[in-house]
């Protein structure tokens, strides 16, 4: 019988398709999402891979700005998430919101829905980044405190979309920032 899994790995370039059978859990999200793809809000697609990722978790929107979609990555700018790149600050949920606001970089669902369409578009020095979009923010339904926010990764120069566990509470989230950065429109 013929597997549509298979038939896709074989399509493939090789380093490619080793990643994915190296990162099977990577693969099914992804699969996942390429064939949620056919709903008509960009958002539901999001959701629906949140929720796959963390299925005892009831997600609703919570933030999903909806910026103009900038279609040419040479208009568009990385800055860092930390102010002072030789530092490592200490950062909680709403601080990492309050800090893009005041640096507008809002975008949301539909720009990272964009650059993932586009993978080629996006500069290769990119690649050894994690790009946070705090437009694009989902709340669990049970506890307002639990947020996630929707990021962009390469791995093995493939872009994938993720979430980033941010405690809306005021908790203390500290990681190595130097490689994050939120994006902005020029």
């Amino acid at each position: 019988m013929p597997n549509p899994i298979e038939d896709m790995l074989a399509t493939l370039p090789a380093n490619v398709r080793t990643y994915w059978e190296q990162h099977p859990d990577l693969f099914v999200n992804s699969f996942r999402q390429m064939l949620l793809s056919a709903s008509t809000e960009v958002v539901d697609i999001y959701t629906a891979l949140l929720a796959s990722q963390y299925p005892a978790r009831t997600w609703q929107v919570a933030t999903n700005n909806n910026s103009p979609l900038v279609e040419d990555t040479a208009r568009l700018r990385l800055i860092p998430v930390l102010k002072r790149l030789d530092e490592d600050e200490r950062l909680s949920g709403p601080d990492l919101s309050m800090r893009a606001k005041q640096l507008n970089a809002m975008f949301g669902v539909e720009q990272a829905h964009w650059l993932l369409n586009h993978q080629a578009a996006i500069p290769a020095d990119w690649q050894t980044l994690t790009i946070f979009f705090p437009g694009a923010v989902w709340h669990n339904a049970e506890d307002h405190d639990d947020g996630m926010m929707l990021r962009l990764q390469c791995m093995s120069g493939i872009w994938v979309a993720d979430f980033c566990d941010i405690s809306l509470s005021g908790k203390s989230w500290c990681r190595g920032w130097q490689n994050d950065r939120f994006l902005i429109g020029q």
